[in-house]
């Protein structure tokens, strides 16, 4: 599965790591693991039921 993302959604994420490394880096870090780790659940397992994910 490959995952593609909007021009909109590049911007929107490029936004949100700048406003998190400008807070501080390791918001930056954290907030991009956490970007990997959803993509990878999404690949893993593209059609599971979100609605039960804490």
């Amino acid at each position: 599965m490959t995952v593609r993302l909007t021009e909109l959604a590049v911007s929107d994420l490029a936004q949100a790591r700048d406003h998190y490394r400008a807070l501080d880096e390791e918001l930056e870090h954290r907030f991009l693991n956490q970007l990997d780790t959803v993509i990878d659940r999404l690949v893993t397992f593209p059609n599971r039921d979100v609605s039960d994910v804490e």
